[in-house]
C-alpha cells in the first residue's frame, strides 16, 4: 500500500525522527532485522537496493544482519539479488562483514555459505573505540575465540584466516583465547604464535583494567585461568615478562589472591620449549620479592607463605623483604596482624637492623600496635640493648626507645614477679 502512494522503498527511518530512541534502517534492513523471510523477497522484488548502507551501530548493511541473525535462506536471497559479500560500515559505528557478523554469533552454516560465495575472510574492516580515540581492524575470528567455539575456530583456520590480529578490547588473539577455552589456545599456538606477544588490553571481564601491553600469560593469570596458564606455561610462556597493570603475571595472580597460579608460576619446570631455545623458565626471586611486597599490602597471609616457601625476599633481595615488612606494619590497623607475624618470624638476621630502620617499620602504628609488634620482635630475636645503652636516639626514634623500653621493663617485672612467686613456693 504505501509503495502504492509513492513511499521511497530505500527510505531510512533515521531520516525521519530525532531523538536517541528513533527507529532505524530501511524497510529491507527492518525486515532481516525481524527475519521476515517473505517480506525480503517481496522487497527485493519491487527493487529495494541490497547494497544500501544503514544508520545503524554495529550490523550496517542487510545482509550483514541477516547473517548475524543466522538465516542461510535470507542470506541466500540477498546473494542472488547482488549484495556486496565485503561491504564495510563506517567505522563510528563498530561496523561488521557479514562474515564477522555470522561467525560471532556462531552461525557456521551461514559462514560456509559466506565464504562459499567468496567472502574474503582477512577483510580489514576498520573501527573506532571512543574510550582511546584509536582505530582498530576487525577480524571474523575474534569473537568465536572468545567465545570458546572450537568449531568456528577450526573452519576459519582451515580456510586460512589471518590470526596476527588485535582487537581493542580483547588485545591480540592469544589474550582474546584466554576467554575461551585450552583447546583453541592450543589451535593458535600450533599455527606458530609467539605465545609471549603483548598488546594492549583493556577489559577484564568487562572491566577496565590496563591500557600497557600485557601478554596472555598475564591476562589469564589475573582472571584465575590456572589451566590457561598450566598450557601457556608448557608452551614457553616467560614468567618473567614484564607488562600490565601490575607489573608481571606473578603479581597479577597475587593482586586477586589467586594461590593455585602463583604456585604454578613460581613452580620449578623445564619444559621442551625450554630446552629447545635454551630459556630459563623459573621465575627470578626480583619478581617473587616484589610479589611478597604486593601481597603483605592486600594482606594475602597464604600467597605470602607460599612465595616465602619459594624463595622471595632470599639471595640479596633484602630490601624488597624489609618493604614487604614494612608495608604490612603499616596496614597493621587493617587485620594484617597475622602477615606481620609471618614476615617477622621468617626474616634471617635482625642485627642488620638499626634504631632508625625499626623507626620506619613503627611510623605507621599506634603505640598499642607498637607494642605489640615489639613484643614480637623481641620474641623472633630482634635486639634492641645497643640502641638503649647508647641513647643515641634521633627526635623521630624517640615513641620507638619509649616502646621498648615499656616493653622490656614489663618483661624484667614480670620476670622477677615469677622468680619471687616460685622462690615462695
Amino acid at each position: 500500500m504505501f509503495l502504492e502512494i509513492g513511499v521511497d522503498i530505500n527510505v531510512d527511518a533515521a531520516d525521519l525522527f530525532t531523538g536517541s530512541d528513533c527507529p532505524y534502517g530501511t524497510p529491507l534492513y527492518r525486515a532481516c532485522e525481524g527475519l521476515h523471510e517473505e517480506l525480503v523477497l517481496f522487497l527485493i522484488n519491487q527493487g529495494a537496493d541490497v547494497n544500501l548502507r544503514c544508520s545503524n551501530y554495529g550490523c550496517q548493511y542487510a545482509l550483514s544482519m541477516a547473517a548475524e541473525k543466522g538465516h542461510e535462506r535470507i542470506v541466500r536471497a540477498l546473494l542472488s539479488a547482488g549484495a556486496d559479500i565485503d561491504a564495510v560500515g563506517e567505522r563510528t559505528s563498530h561496523p561488521k562483514t557479514a562474515l564477522s557478523a555470522a561467525s560471532g554469533e556462531g552461525h557456521i552454516s551461514v559462514v560456509r555459505l559466506l565464504l562459499e560465495h567468496g567472502a574474503d575472510i582477512n577483510v580489514r574492516y576498520q573501527y573506532y573505540w571512543c574510550l582511546n580515540g584509536k582505530t582498530y581492524n576487525g577480524s571474523p575470528l575474534i569473537l568465536p575465540v572468545c567465545h570458546g567455539d572450537t568449531p568456528m575456530v577450526k573452519l576459519l583456520l582451515e580456510h586460512g584466516v589471518d590470526t596476527n590480529i588485535s582487537d581493542s578490547i580483547r588485545g591480540n588473539i592469544l589474550q582474546a583465547a584466554v576467554d575461551g577455552n585450552e583447546e583453541i589456545m592450543t589451535l593458535l599456538l600450533d599455527t606458530g604464535l609467539d605465545v609471549n606477544a603483548q598488546s594492549e588490553h583493556y577489559l577484564e571481564r568487562r572491566n577496565p583494567i590496563s591500557t600497557v601491553r600485557s601478554s596472555a600469560l598475564y591476562i589469564a593469570a589475573i582472571q584465575g585461568r590456572t589451566e590457561m596458564v598450566n598450557l601457556l606455561l608448557e608452551r614457553g610462556a616467560d614468567v618473567n615478562l614484564s607488562g600490565g597493570a601490575h607489573g608481571s603475571a606473578l603479581c597479577a595472580a597475587v593482586s586477586k589472591g589467586h594461590e593455585s597460579i602463583v604456585e604454578a608460576l613460581t613452580r620449578e619446570r623445564n619444559t621442551k620449549a625450554d630446552q629447545k631455545q635454551n630459556r630459563v623458565s623459573s621465575i627470578d626471586d626480583f619478581n617473587k620479592s616484589r610479589a611478597l611486597c604486593l601481597a603483605a599490602e592486600l594482606g594475602h597471609v597464604e600467597v605470602a607463605k607460599l612465595l616465602l616457601e619459594r624463595g622471595a625476599g632470599a639471595k640479596g633481595e633484602e630490601l624488597l623483604y624489609n618493604k614487604a615488612l614494612v608495608t604490612a606494619a603499616y596496614r597493621y590497623h587493617q587485620s594484617r596482624r597475622e602477615m606481620v607475624i609471618l614476615l617477622l618470624k621468617r626474616r634471617r638476621d635482625w642485627t642488620v637492623w638499626n634504631l632508625s630502620s625499626y623507626n620506619t617499620l613503627f611510623e605507621t602504628t599506634t603505640d598499642s600496635e607498637l607494642y605489640d609488634i615489639v613484643e614480637l620482635l623481641i620474641e623472633v630475636g630482634a635486639s634492641f640493648e645497643k640502641a638503649l645503652e647508647r641513647g643515641e636516639a634521633m627526635p623521630q626514634d624517640e615513641r620507638v626507645l619509649r616502646i621498648v623500653s615499656e616493653v622490656i621493663s614489663n618483661q624484667s617485672a614480670v620476670r622477677i614477679w615469677l622468680d619471687d612467686f616460685n622462690h615462695d613456693d
